[in-house]
């Protein structure tokens, strides 16, 4: 889909390796009007940062090589990416693991079996929407 270059589109972040769950949270995604990346693993998501500037991210816990909290701890220690609201999406229900999520500032943290994939791009709207209103109080 082509989209107007004059309005701008929030742009999302996709950490997901399962070919399936990325296409079809990249389609319900372009179909809300973001502009979307999907990337494999933590150290591909980290080559996109600067380039793509994303307005939020999804990211999975269990990625290759690097997993999603260590990546999510390394963005919060970034003072360009810390403000980036993070929405993580996994198969792992533990709660060691939601809480280490929450305790490093993810915007939600959602077990995929309990996935919706409208309210996803409902959470993900909200979030940005909060993380825009906070950084323009800032300035």
């Amino acid at each position: 889909m082509l989209k107007d270059r004059s309005i701008k589109y929030p742009k999302l972040l996709l950490v997901e390796d399962d070919i399936l769950i990325s296409k079809s949270m990249n389609v319900i995604f372009e179909s809300a009007n973001y502009v979307v990346k999907v990337v494999k693993s933590a150290e591909e998501a980290r080559e996109l940062l600067r380039p793509f500037g994303p307005s939020a991210i999804i990211l999975d816990l269990v990625l290759p090589q690097k997993d999603g909290l260590t990546f999510l701890k390394e963005l919060r220690e970034s003072k360009e990416w810390k403000h980036i609201p993070v929405i993580i999406t996994s198969n792992m229900a533990e709660e060691e693991n939601i809480d280490k999520a929450y305790l490093l500032s993810a915007a939600e943290y959602i077990v995929k079996s309990d996935l919706s994939l409208s309210d996803l791009v409902s959470k993900v709207t909200k979030h940005i929407n909060l993380s825009t209103y906070a950084q323009s109080t800032l300035v």
